[in-house]
């Protein structure tokens, strides 16, 4: 494909061109080893798609996972019929319907048929692959059993994107009652309440402390809306950057583990996605110490990843992987057991993969308690708000029906 980019040159020059390359990854390279370093570089054509991007990059514009778990399936339906790996590539790539993942598929039948290795094909994807489908996909290639790793990687995908499914179906209807008050609010600052002004005003009323701090408050949001506007969104500006870095990465993800309530069924699920990933790569004879790694990578809390280093620790030094993970609070006492269980019976693979089963369970159930708690709660501070709201509309009207 072609790319357009823009960089500078060894002496400094801002330079600008078109190349051809079958990836951007290749691109890059292919300018760096040239002398060029480059700032920007997209696919010709592509730069004037800027809401498509945009709507790429929100939570329902592309999900990746599905397209893997689809992939996955795919390959696995299609070496079970015979086809060969180049056919099946090809097959999916026809299946694709998104253009980005339809070059990436291209571009991983390009490389097979180069003589690549699928799993190094698929190695130089890292945004849709990580280093766990990888690894099964290369363990797969070395016994000579891919149709049946791909079996295995699709039911893993299916089993995370379930989960990750349930939650989000939880959290929408709470989220949507949080929209749904914050606009009622605004809408009765903004419209509502500037009509009872005028009219207390017209009758010279005198207005409760309660009404009269309601007035302000729509009089202030009104007098100095774009100021309130341009203060929310600075507000939300310096906290995406202050996210972007790692103290606050660290800060959120600790907060997360730990916060009652919320923490108990964030530390369900990561221990449940945790046993499952671990005891995938267990059963397919990837080594202890190489798995720990492999699911520390696919991993993004940093308390998690320091658990699993020192997993992989304990094992090279001959520990039991029971040992650390039973140290931590991190994981419940379930997993725990299953790891003991299944180290000492020799099946610590189907023991996890079966604990994995049960914590999924529970954090479904965790997730629908916790949301079945918050709706009420959200629903009496709504009303509570808007109630207080509108009382303090209506004192000063009670007060002239009992003076009349």
């Amino acid at each position: 494909m072609k790319l357009v980019y823009k960089g500078f040159d060894r002496d400094g020059a801002a330079c600008a061109g078109v190349i051809e390359a079958n990836t951007i990854n290749d691109g890059t390279e292919l300018l760096r080893k040239k002398g060029t370093f480059v700032t920007t570089i997209h696919e010709e054509g592509e730069q004037g798609k800027d809401l498509k991007k945009v709507m790429k990059r929100l939570p329902f514009g592309r999900n990746t996972s599905n397209l893997v778990l689809s992939f996955t399936r795919n390959m696995f339906v299609l070496l079970s019929a015979g086809a060969t790996v180049t056919d099946a590539l090809e097959s999916c790539e026809r299946q694709a319907r998104d253009d980005t993942w339809k070059r990436t598929v291209s571009d991983i039948r390009e490389r097979v048929e180069r003589g690549q290795p699928l799993s190094e094909s698929m190695r130089q994807h890292k945004k849709y692959f990580d280093p766990v489908v990888i690894s099964l996909v290369h363990a797969g290639e070395a016994t000579g059993r891919l149709k049946d790793m791909m079996g295995r990687i699709s039911k893993l995908i299916h089993k995370q994107v379930q989960l990750r499914r349930s939650i989000v179906s939880a959290a929408i209807y709470p989220m949507l009652l949080v929209v749904v008050c914050v606009t009622v609010l605004i809408l009765m600052l903004l419209l509502v309440i500037p009509r009872f002004d005028s009219l207390f005003k017209s009758l010279r009323v005198t207005l409760p402390p309660s009404t009269t701090f309601v007035m302000w408050l729509s009089e202030t949001a009104r007098t100095h809306f774009f100021i309130l506007v341009g203060t929310i969104i600075t507000c939300v500006v310096t906290v995406s950057l202050w996210y972007r870095t790692q103290n606050a990465k660290r800060t959120i993800q600790t907060l997360a583990v730990h916060v009652p309530i919320l923490g108990r069924v964030v530390r369900h699920v990561s221990t449940a996605r945790l046993a499952r990933v671990l005891g995938v790569l267990v059963q397919n004879k990837i080594p202890i110490n190489e798995a720990t790694q492999l699911v520390k990578a696919s991993f993004g809390n940093y308390h998690y990843r320091a658990l699993l280093d020192k997993a992989t620790e304990a094992v090279t030094q001959g520990d039991p992987l029971s040992d650390a993970f039973c140290k931590s609070r991190l994981v419940n006492e379930s997993f725990c057991e299953a790891v003991r269980s299944g180290e000492t019976a020799g099946e610590l693979g189907p023991s996890l993969l079966s604990v994995a089963d049960i914590l999924d369970e529970e954090s479904d159930a965790q997730v629908r308690s916790v949301t079945s708690v918050l709706e009420p709660l959200i629903l009496i501070a709504m009303g509570i708000l808007v109630g207080s709201m509108a009382m303090s509309l209506f004192l000063p009207l009670f007060d002239m029906t009992r003076m009349v």
